[in-house]
């Protein structure tokens, strides 16, 4: 069996091939080669299964500044003086506790729409959702936009996925808070990482 028929066969075993044929050629090879990964390393002992996730982090990173811009950049104003004022709108009423969490975020957009170098697209992804379904304020600019676009059917298990994907990154990938021993662990992560990204992109 030549190399690419046998990491799509392994990559079936995870997730429906329809749902990876939906994909984009290049996230389907890195699914392939992030599911061959594991499957290289789950009958040897003391494997940290952390590497298997990175073969995802770009696809997922890629897809998830895809959907934000999809969904906001149409509403970006096109003068600059326009652009600053919608980026930065008046928040000094709201919650102190959560002002520079606003602040940080709406930059970041500024830095992923405009400059096309904005930082953490899932986490970015995140918050956005997180915003639009359940922060209580209507705030102006570029944050009544994510709520116009971000606000809609699916959106909640768009948030759950993307919201269980940022936390496992962070804690095993990323940051190496933990250590990813547990292969059943590893297992069902993974799956869920395709399938999330598949979710993303057609969102």
């Amino acid at each position: 069996m030549e190399k690419g028929e046998e990491r799509a066969t392994a990559a079936t075993e995870f997730v429906d091939e329809k749902l990876l044929q939906k994909l984009p050629p290049r996230y389907q090879d890195a699914a392939k080669q992030a599911v061959m990964l594991f499957k290289f390393f789950e009958n040897k002992k003391d494997i940290n299964y952390a590497p298997v996730f990175t073969a995802l982090l770009g696809s997922l990173d890629e897809a998830s500044r895809g959907l934000i811009t999809r969904r906001l950049l149409a509403h970006v104003p096109q003068a600059l003086q326009d652009q600053k004022a919608w980026f930065d709108p008046y928040l000094e009423n709201f919650d102190r506790r959560m002002l520079k969490h606003y602040q940080d975020m709406a930059q970041n957009l500024k830095r992923t729409l405009v400059f096309k170098n904005g930082l953490s697209p899932v986490g970015l992804l995140r918050s956005c959702l997180d915003y639009a379904l359940n922060e209580r304020e209507n705030l102006s600019g570029v944050f009544k936009a994510i709520r116009d676009e971000f606000k809609v059917a699916g959106a909640r298990d768009i948030l759950a996925r993307v919201s269980a994907i940022n936390d496992f990154r962070n804690t095993y990938i990323a940051h190496h808070e933990k250590e990813l021993t547990d292969k059943n662990l590893a297992e069902l992560e993974l799956k869920k990482w395709i399938e999330g990204l598949s979710v993303i992109h057609g969102f």
